[in-house]
């Protein structure tokens, strides 16, 4: 004989493990521009110039002075932003489902933990946003270091040249930074675009029919991490975009 407690929770029992609901792409702001700990609303950082990639006119003769070089340093502050998110409850949703596990009902949504993952899926996605925003934005870069696609240049031609495009951008970083670049981020388009792009093709044996892997690309193209960001943020009215758009950042 069951209780009325039982007979209330054991009325509409959840029938399956599963729960319905909308998944997300992967993440990789942090990737691209990792978290940095600070407990403090604002940080200054050390900005040094490039006198180590100057060239002096070092020679002396036995006794004479020598070069002096003076380091230029600045120091740039930054804030620190505060973000937060409040995901409520109603209380006789959580006292249900704590009754739920007194009286061991089988399979019950367990909301603390559903709120918990909602509120850090919303957080991550203002960030993963945010990055999206300033590493695809022109006005981030000097002069030079964008490419803009369009017509037969674009990847998704067969005119594209995704190789060369890639292999001269990473030229022009090494001469900027004196490094060349190990990190390539890809947007879900600019992934379909890149692997089924004949140039790419040229390079794979004539044996393989699909498009190419992240670790081919990674030989082609030269660099260390490719990483896909295929998350989305739905604007209204209920249109999904992609945060990345149709772009590709190479970056040391």
């Amino acid at each position: 004989m069951m209780t009325p407690a039982e007979i209330r929770l054991k009325q509409n029992p959840i029938l399956t493990s599963l729960l319905l609901g909308l998944g997300q792409g992967t993440f990789i702001a942090e990737k691209l521009f990792p978290r940095l700990p600070q407990a403090l609303s604002s940080v200054t950082l050390a900005q040094l110039g490039d006198e180590r990639l100057r060239r002096y006119n070092l020679r002396r003769a036995p006794g004479s002075a020598t070069k002096r070089v003076n380091i230029k340093y600045e120091g740039s502050t930054y804030t620190v932003y505060q973000y937060a998110v409040d995901v409520p409850l109603p209380r006789e949703l959580l006292r249900e489902a704590d009754e739920s596990r007194k009286l061991n009902v089988g399979n019950y949504l367990d909301i603390s933990r559903i709120a918990m993952v909602t509120a850090n899926d919303i957080l991550a996605l203002d960030y993963e946003i945010e990055v999206a925003q300033l590493a695809t934005a022109t006005g981030s870069y000097a002069a030079g270091h964008v490419l803009a696609l369009a017509g037969g240049t674009k990847w998704s031609a067969a005119t594209g040249t995704p190789v060369t495009d890639i292999r001269a951008a990473a030229d022009v970083i090494r001469k900027k930074i004196g490094k060349r670049p190990n990190h390539l981020t890809l947007s879900a388009d600019a992934l379909v675009a890149i692997t089924m792009n004949a140039e790419v093709k040229q390079y794979l044996s004539t044996q393989q029919t699909g498009p190419a892997t992240i670790d081919q690309l990674k030989t082609i193209l030269n660099v260390a991490t490719i990483e896909v960001g295929d998350a989305v943020w739905i604007a209204e009215p209920h249109t999904g975009r992609d945060v990345w758009g149709n772009n590709a950042v190479l970056a040391y």
